[in-house]
């Protein structure tokens, strides 16, 4: 991995969401603060075409991280707008220059009743709901197939997170307020997990165990702006008859916590990856929240840490793209 910039292209407004690339491997797909998604030449980065959001023309931007569908490839994406789009990449620019309409490339504009999107899209197990949240502190489930707002859930305060969808189908979403709300998978209140600070970052789920009769056993794991990584275990419970969540470990760290990762590797245990908005990355065991490792970048991380294989990827406010390799000890 030798970091040479295959290519390099500039936008009209600036990017602060992740890329996403097609299910065919040939586009980049990046939002702007202009108000367009661009869809780029995944070997040259040329601009293949840009779709303009309603909002363009006032400039509301796109930080919402676009995602693929898997089944039908449509890119999802939130803007600033208030809208949740589906566009479909497949339409050929040969075809946008004679005249398609713009609903040609846009499959839904589906406006979630105010507030701006900052979050990604999820989708459901079965892919056939997405789910998204707005800084209105609504959390919405969209039909993928018909764009229709199948039911939504409102927080006391925005939501910036990405909602999670867990093993036994339950959603998992992060507020401002401090709270992590889980709902079921038809949008009633199942319980509300507390932190100290407001929470950013979304949730990231390891399974542990699967169990003879119901769905399996997994840990949540969420940062939060109390400088503090947050571990819950949810399992069956057999008397209750539901899935209960509990406080397994807590442990704090040197900064805010806007992003985390699983590293899993075959000759090494999953380990768990987050950075603080001190410039510090955390390599912690998920089972205890022991710190293995840690590494400080000279400025700031609020993006979400990148793995390949034993390598760590992450962007810092040096302006740099940091490389990290993790290795066990005596390797």
């Amino acid at each position: 991995m030798g970091g040479v910039i295959k290519w390099r292209k500039q936008l009209r407004g600036r990017v602060e969401s992740s890329l996403c690339v097609s299910y065919c491997g040939e586009y980049v797909i990046a939002g702007s603060y202009d108000g367009c998604l661009y869809v780029l030449h995944s070997l040259s980065g040329s601009i293949h075409w840009c779709f303009t959001t309603k909002g363009s023309l006032s400039e509301d931007p796109i930080k919402s991280s676009p995602i693929a569908h898997p089944v039908t490839g449509y890119i999802w994406f939130g803007s600033h707008d208030h809208h949740l789009y589906t566009v479909d990449i497949c339409v050929s620019s040969e075809g946008y220059q004679q005249n398609y309409a713009w609903e040609r490339r846009c499959v839904h504009a589906i406006h979630l009743g105010g507030g701006a999107i900052f979050s990604s899209v999820t989708f459901s197990r079965d892919v056939s709901t997405a789910i998204v949240a707005t800084l209105q502190g609504k959390i919405l489930c969209i039909d993928t197939d018909n764009g229709d707002i199948l039911w939504e859930y409102s927080c006391p305060r925005p939501v910036f997170a990405t909602p999670t969808v867990l093993p036994n189908d339950d959603i998992i979403c992060g507020c401002v307020n401090g709270s992590l709300y889980v709902l079921s998978s038809d949008g009633k209140l199942v319980t509300e997990l507390t932190t100290e600070g407001p929470v950013f970052t979304s949730s990231i789920v390891a399974v542990t165990t699967t169990l003879p009769t119901h769905p399996n056993e997994f840990f949540i794991f969420s940062g939060s702006h109390d400088k503090s990584m947050y571990c819950w275990k949810s399992g069956w419970s057999p008397e209750e008859n539901k899935h209960t969540y509990d406080l397994k470990w807590k442990v704090a760290l040197n900064g805010e916590i806007y992003s985390i990762g699983m590293l899993s590797k075959s000759h090494m245990i999953n380990t768990l990856c987050t950075c603080t908005a001190k410039g510090t990355i955390y390599i912690l065991s998920p089972d205890s929240g022991r710190i293995l490792t840690c590494h400080n970048l000279p400025n700031q991380i609020f993006s979400s840490p990148v793995f390949i294989e034993s390598c760590i990827l992450v962007g810092c406010r040096d302006d740099g793209l940091h490389c990290l390799s993790l290795v066990m000890a005596g390797e």
